[in-house]
């Protein structure tokens, strides 16, 4: 059912079943655009009981009771309705109807300023402890197994109550009911906007630890994201300009729920947790202000500028724009130390393209951080080794980079980096980026002319192992792409994955030196590296000879 306006709802509406009379007629009227008081005036038929009771017709009410609040004012009998209305539907079982509650009560908020939190406060806090501290068990269903929960023929298993609502559904609504109340919440602050200064300064900010603070931080990536939602309302329409200035500890805790949101796994949280960043650092003073954040903040909005998720991308490209202005470069090297640490920990993380943005990251920093190169490459070299290629492939590339800025202080370490097993990796990509690195070695080491004939030993032996690759006929090709064996007990991976790595950090002790690693790659991946080793070589003056 179409729910984004009033025309759309009442379009759909009329498309449904088994509608009374009554109904068909107040939409049919409020179809032909009357005045905002004939609207106003069929509400009550739109939030009456109905035997047996309809979600999509109470829905519609509440909507046009958001659509037209300010006319709803005029009207006290008709207001009072919506209010005892909305006290009774907070936790209805339908999602869509509790959204739109929640919506409604944020338009009445800005009408009639903070007497309507007030009286929904206290049962609004009610459901939220009820439901906040409830397992994540049931945080993960798929949608035929959460409806068929409203069938009644399936009994219900356990059912949790909490004080206005003794009878509710299984644990899997009560993530649901939590989100939906988290969503009241963060309307009525934005119906509010700077009247609900007073109510978030009460009791110590009471408000913002007991419900920003455990949303952000739940297990649940819905309640996580509308968390997030509210912080963002909070920095556009609620704190007045260098308000965190006179409030340090509120800017600090702000600072630490964003962070926790720009590595969150679920580029959904991640994306929105960047809105709130933006409208955080851009509400802070640029001089007084946003340089008490930075060592938090900068870190991880420059993974973000590399993160897999389109969205998530552009966006902090944008906010780093926005925010940074000219100045970037001068901040991120006056953070170094910090930015280093956050990438140095990311090639560690589980989710594999953070680990490739990292890489990224490292290669992008090299150019300003002498002192921590080896560090800096000794991370680029264990995720040389990442059972993901493109982990790995972004490794070969930010490598090759510390090795060119750096080429004194990399010397002694090029024994123990993995461009020669890459050079016949699987991945084209990742024999490219390899023959890149080696090309890069070349230039950076223009008169070691030892280190120049071992890379042209390694490109004429690479050049003839095709000749000793067996034949393959197109029948085994094909038996071999369709055979289950081949592709069983294989690893997956997304850019939300929590499987297990095959490859845990490694330590420089731990590093592989008792067998060849590329000794099951492919012969003729041999030679079709060695081709783009010699394209490489062809580009190093020194070497163009040798590639002749």
């Amino acid at each position: 059912m179409e729910l984004s306006n009033v025309e759309s709802a009442l379009r759909s509406l009329l498309r449904r079943e088994n509608l009374p009379a009554s109904i068909i007629e107040a939409a049919e009227t409020l179809m032909q655009k009357p005045s905002s008081d004939v609207f106003v005036s069929m509400i009550p038929r739109f939030l009456e009981t109905l035997d047996p009771p309809r979600w999509d017709v109470l829905a519609v009410g509440f909507l046009i009771a958001s659509a037209h609040a300010l006319t709803l004012d005029a009207h006290s009998d008709t207001w009072e309705l919506v209010v005892d209305r909305c006290h009774a539907n907070l936790e209805h079982l339908e999602p869509r109807v509790r959204r739109l509650v929640g919506k409604a009560l944020g338009a009445l908020s800005a009408v009639r300023g903070a007497g309507v939190y007030d009286a929904f406060r206290e049962e609004l806090m009610d459901i939220i402890e009820c439901n906040i501290t409830r397992s994540p068990e049931f945080e993960e269903v798929n949608e035929e197994e959460y409806f068929s929960y409203f069938d009644t023929s399936i009994p219900l298993a356990s059912p949790l109550s909490t004080p206005t609502s003794p009878h509710r559904l299984d644990d899997i609504s009560g993530f649901k009911s939590l989100e939906t109340t988290l969503l009241t919440f963060k309307s009525l602050v934005q119906g509010l906007g700077p009247a609900f200064l007073a109510a978030l300064e009460a009791d110590d900010f009471a408000f913002f630890h007991s419900i920003v603070v455990r949303s952000v931080k739940h297990g649940n990536r819905h309640v996580r994201n509308v968390g997030f939602e509210t912080l963002h309302v909070l920095h556009k329409s609620v704190l007045p300009p260098r308000y965190i200035m006179a409030h340090p500890s509120l800017g600090h805790a702000i600072a630490d729920c964003l962070v926790r949101g720009l590595q969150d796994p679920w580029s959904e949280v991640r994306l929105t947790a960047s809105q709130a960043t933006r409208s955080f650092l851009l509400l802070c003073d640029v001089h007084d202000e946003r340089p008490l954040f930075y060592a938090k903040l900068v870190p991880r909005m420059c993974l973000n500028r590399h993160y897999v998720a389109d969205g998530v991308k552009a966006y902090s490209r944008d906010t780093w724009s926005k925010v940074m202005g000219e100045t970037g470069r001068h901040v991120v090297a006056q953070f170094t130390a910090e930015c280093v640490q956050c990438y140095v920990d990311a090639t560690d993380a589980d989710n594999p393209f953070v680990r490739e943005a990292a890489c990224i990251c490292i290669g992008e920093l090299v150019a300003r951080v002498q002192p921590h190169v080896l560090d800096l490459l000794r991370a680029a070299r264990i995720c040389l080794q990442d059972d993901v290629f493109t982990v790995s492939d972004a490794a070969c590339a930010a490598s090759s980079q510390v090795v060119l800025a750096f080429p004194t202080e990399c010397r002694a370490s090029l024994p123990a980096l993995w461009w020669t097993v890459h050079l016949s990796d699987d991945v084209w990509s990742v024999r490219e980026d390899a023959a890149v690195a080696l090309g890069s070695v070349l230039r950076a080491y223009p008169t070691d002319e030892a280190l120049r004939k071992q890379i042209v030993e390694l490109a004429a032996t690479f050049l003839a192992k095709a000749k000793d690759q067996p034949a393959m006929s197109q029948a085994a090709y094909d038996a071999l792409v369709k055979s289950e064996v081949a592709h069983s007990t294989k690893q997956r991976f997304s850019c939300c994955s929590f499987e297990p790595r095959q490859l845990k950090r490694a330590t420089d002790h731990d590093l592989c030196h008792d067998h060849d690693p590329a000794a099951g790659h492919a012969l003729w991946a041999h030679t079709d590296g060695a081709i783009y080793l010699v394209r490489e070589m062809c580009a190093t003056k020194e070497a163009q000879a040798d590639a002749i």
